[in-house]
Parts: structure tokens; sequence; C-alpha cells
């Protein structure tokens, strides 16, 4: 079983890409509150355009996801790998900055 479950801030807007494969959105969240532990993580399709409308940078989120890696080689040759949360919820914690009700938003 692959599954990860965090929390956390977003640390900037998400960055919404059309692929082949659909809409994508990226971002990372700061989960340890200090910036010192920052997690990227993808959206796919509906999940996406949901989050590109309504996440800003600041947002507090959960992310409910798969822990992905890759492995890849460099422009200078040496290999590098990365690591990146594929999420498949995301549940607004705080209301959009500009609402003025109380309550939760989930995707």
């Amino acid at each position: 079983m692959n599954t990860i479950c965090l929390t956390g801030k977003l640390l900037d807007d998400p960055a919404r890409t059309d692929t082949g494969k659909g809409v994508k959105t990226t971002f990372r969240l700061d989960v340890d509150g200090r910036h010192r532990l920052r997690i990227p993580v993808a959206t796919w399709n509906h999940l996406a355009g949901t989050c590109a409308t309504h996440l800003k940078r600041g947002r507090h989120v959960a992310v409910t996801g798969r822990l992905d890696h890759d492995e890849y080689t460099a422009n200078d040759g040496t290999k590098r790998e990365s690591w990146m949360v594929t999420a498949t919820s995301i549940t607004f914690l705080d209301p959009p900055p500009d609402s003025t009700a109380s309550g939760h938003s989930s995707a």
C-alpha cells in the first residue's frame, strides 16, 4: 500500500498545465511551518482544475495521495532522483481569504 496524508500551507500558487494526459497542477507544500520540509504535490484532471481555481499561496490544506519516485540524468550527466506526492484528495482547511462564511471546502 502506498498512501500518504499531509497537512500544510502552499508555498506558491498552483501551476496549471494542459498535458496529453489531461490537466495537471503542481505546487509545493510546507509541512513543518518553517519552510524546511517542502513537499512537491501534483494533482490531475478535475481535482487539478479545482486546485487551480480555488487555491493560492498560503492556503492551509490536507493532501491525501501516493508517494511517487523518479530517477533521471541531469544535464551534467549525474544521476538524480526526485519524490512527489500525487494527490487523490485535497481538503481545504481554511476559508478563502475573501470569504466571510465559516466552514470548510473540500475537493
